[in-house]
């Protein structure tokens, strides 16, 4: 409620692997002015250019150069030459992004809830509250479902250790389009909250068929915080210790190779008609 800006974008910078940077707008002209290229087919996990940003002069949290720009975002198609950047622990304090490719997945305790909103850049993980609202921008006319999963891969650092990652109650938007069919706002929501064990074959059957053309391809961000020792004196300055909680947040999940989907069958297997006579959408997330 004491908010001195309207939005918060966070980015990755490919040009630096790892490091991490926002873009703060302090009204919603500026944030309208912003998107105005990405109004409608643009989602979490995309790329993009800023063209000719200032000088930066100012940090958020001490890691997270904050950048000013006077021009819109310009969404690349093409994403491919993005980088592999492996997931690091990062130092306490600091924020690192990461972004893996043809990664192995497991999925667990998948099912379809109510969405918290419909917006192309929301990634729909938390209920809107009585007393807030959604940070999206723009909105499409799908029904107001997303799949929550927990997602388990492996990674390999540098000295050959394997380590797993689980990341509970996973939801977006573009990841849900890989396994179910969107549908119009008019449908029937039901035939989606009430089939969990069918949704839960669909995605199996789909996950397998991923992992072995190719795996995913997953991006997100680590944060290492910090605890106050609770052993420690008032006001003092050291009290601070590493926190043991080390949460990684993934913000896009999809198959490195999109075309080996082509010809399989998300749920409804055979599409149902919405309440106004048409047919479900049957377009895959770009």
């Amino acid at each position: 409620m004491n908010a001195t800006y309207d939005r918060l974008f966070f980015f990755a910078d490919l040009n630096t692997p790892g490091k991490c940077f926002v873009i703060l707008t302090e009204t919603v002209n500026k944030s309208d002015l912003l998107m105005s290229y990405a109004q409608h087919s643009v989602g979490v996990g995309d790329i993009f250019t800023i063209i000719e940003p200032d000088q930066v002069v100012r940090s958020l949290q001490g890691d997270l150069p904050l950048i000013n720009t006077s021009k819109a975002l310009y969404p690349l198609l093409n994403s491919g030459f993005a980088s592999v950047v492996p997931l690091v622990v990062p130092e306490v304090g600091k924020q690192r992004y990461f972004y893996l490719k043809k990664v192995s997945v497991e999925l667990s305790k998948v099912e379809a809830v109510r969405a918290s909103c419909n917006g192309t850049l929301c990634d729909r993980q938390n209920p809107i509250l009585r007393t807030g609202s959604c940070g999206c921008l723009y909105y499409n006319r799908t029904c107001s479902i997303v799949l929550d999963m927990t997602i388990t891969f492996k990674t390999t650092d540098s000295n050959g250790y394997e380590n797993q990652y689980s990341v509970p109650h996973f939801r977006s938007w573009r990841t849900s389009q890989v396994f179910i069919h969107p549908t119009a706002m008019t449908a029937d929501s039901a035939v989606f909250l009430e089939h969990t064990r069918e949704i839960r074959n669909v995605a199996a059957d789909i996950k397998n068929i991923v992992n072995q053309n190719e795996g995913w391809t997953i991006v997100g961000w680590y944060r290492k915080g910090e605890i106050v020792d609770a052993s420690a004196e008032p006001n003092d300055a050291g009290s601070e210790i590493t926190s043991d909680n080390h949460p990684i947040h993934v913000s896009y999940l999809y198959p490195t190779n999109p075309s080996c989907l082509d010809d399989v069958r998300r749920y409804p297997r055979v599409q149902h008609a919405t309440t106004g006579g048409g047919d479900a959408t049957t377009g895959t997330a770009n």
